[in-house]
Formats: C-alpha cells, sequence, structure tokens
C-alpha cells in the first residue's frame, strides 16, 4: 500500500488545465494547415500566430537560456559520451515512451500501432537490454510516434494559435495540451522510483540526450536563416503535418519535434 501512494502524477492540477486548453483550442477555432503551396502555407501559418511579438520574446529567451545552461552541458556530455552510446540512450527513452504512444494509438482508433507499439516494447523491453538496442525494428516493427497533440487533431480539434512554449519551444494551443496530457502515461511522470533523485536524473539525462542529437543542426539554422524564429515555426509545422496520423512504416526523412529538442517531450 505505501508502493501504492507513491504511484501518483506530479503535477495533477496540470492535467486539468491541459484538457481546458484542448476545449479552449476548439472553441478558437480555425489554426488548422493545410497542405498546399508553400506560399499560402506560410501566410497560413503567420495568420494564426496572433501573438508573435510575446512569442519572439520568449524565443529570445529560450535561446538565451540554451546558448548558457544547455548548450555547454550538451557540448561536455557529447564530448565524453561515444555516438553509439547516445544512440542507445535514444532507445531507451524512446522505448520508456512507449505508453505515451500506446495510449495515443488506442484514442486514435489506430488499432494496427497499436499493436506494434506493443510489439516494439515486449521486444525491446527484453531482448534490447530495456530499450537501448531497437530490435524491433530489425524485425520488422518500426517506430511510432505520435501524441496527444495529434490525437486531438484526428477528433477535429485545430491547432489554435501558435505559441513559443518557454524552455518547450514551439507548439499551438491545441499541441501544448499534449505536454501534459501525455505526461499521464509517461513513467517519468510518476513517482514510482525511490529515491526521487533517480527520476530527476533520468529526466535531466533524456532532455541533455536529445539536445545533443540536434548540436550543430541548430546553430547552423540560426547562422544561415534571415530570421530563424521564423524558420523554427515553420519547420515545426512542417514537423507536425509530416507526423499527423502514426505510420506502420518507417519515415527517414521524418522532420523531429524539439519535443525530442522537447517542442511536443
Amino acid at each position: 500500500m505505501a508502493m501504492l501512494a507513491k504511484i501518483r502524477p506530479k503535477a495533477p492540477n496540470l492535467y486539468i488545465f491541459a484538457l481546458l486548453l484542448v476545449m479552449l483550442s476548439g472553441c478558437v477555432g480555425g489554426g488548422n494547415i493545410e497542405t498546399t503551396s508553400p506560399a499560402e502555407r506560410e501566410q497560413q501559418i503567420e495568420e494564426i500566430d496572433v501573438f508573435e511579438p510575446f512569442n519572439r520574446y520568449i524565443f529570445e529567451v529560450n535561446i538565451f537560456l540554451d546558448s548558457f545552461f544547455l548548450k555547454p552541458i550538451t557540448t561536455w556530455y557529447a564530448g565524453i559520451v561515444p555516438s553509439p552510446v547516445r544512440r542507445g540512450a535514444g532507445n531507451f527513452f524512446s522505448n520508456l515512451k512507449s505508453p505515451v504512444v500506446l495510449a495515443n494509438n488506442l484514442l486514435q482508433g489506430e488499432t494496427e500501432a497499436a499493436k506494434i507499439t506493443t510489439q516494439r516494447f515486449m521486444i525491446n523491453s527484453s531482448v534490447g537490454a530495456l530499450g537501448f538496442f531497437d530490435i524491433a525494428d530489425r524485425w520488422g516493427y518500426p517506430s511510432q510516434k505520435t501524441d496527444f497533440g495529434q490525437t486531438a487533431g484526428t477528433w477535429g480539434i485545430p491547432h489554435g494559435p501558435f505559441l513559443m512554449l518557454p524552455l518547450f519551444g514551439p507548439s499551438s494551443l491545441r499541441d501544448a495540451s499534449g505536454i501534459a496530457v501525455d505526461a499521464i502515461f509517461d513513467p517519468l511522470s510518476y513517482n514510482i522510483i525511490d529515491p526521487q533523485r533517480v527520476l530527476y536524473i533520468l529526466s535531466g539525462w533524456r532532455v541533455v540526450n536529445n539536445r545533443a542529437y540536434f548540436l550543430g543542426r541548430i546553430e547552423e539554422l540560426y547562422q544561415t536563416s534571415i530570421d530563424p524564429y521564423a524558420s523554427v515555426r515553420s519547420l515545426y509545422f512542417q514537423s507536425r503535418m509530416k507526423t499527423k496520423k502514426p505510420s506502420t512504416e518507417p519515415d527517414i526523412d521524418d522532420l523531429p519535434d524539439i519535443d525530442e529538442y522537447d517542442f511536443s517531450q
């Protein structure tokens, strides 16, 4: 009983707030990005960025925090941890997120994708050494990528206004709710490990390992883009459109969510 008492979400009120965001997004309406010509798509994106001045301010704050805190730590981490180990860690955290993916597979009615997610978790958690090796992918069970923001989209709820979230990065009113709702199914959101510092270490490791994946790419974007904010905003919606529905086939060209940077961890 004492153990069960520890299994509780860290911030239940956040989940209630997230559901309110979903409902608000549905009430606001609009915000659907249609797959049209690039020029028309950019125009649609600009129209839903109704909080652009505030979003640009948050964007600059995020760059500052990343440059002075996260990037130095990540650079040190990437310098001493070999690439195969970092890749294995990425596989481990992806496997740990399987309950999130499975829940959204089911909520979207994607039974085949749910079956593959379950099979992947069972294979990688055992033969794959807790997921450090993606054996399931080699055996024909490709990775599934989906979240509650996409689930809400399948229910007909529009994106709503574009949002630049502190620390989390680009999102939308609808997708921001997914960050909290997905946490309901995320093992790292529950007090199931004792001592508690292990949870914090794993959470921090996940953030740093994800950021290491983008070392160089983000800097290149900032240096080559005339307007980095607009570029990040555009890439975010391209990413969300390409992963609108879970796929049972691997997509090597899939653009990552900055959840992995975590737009949407």
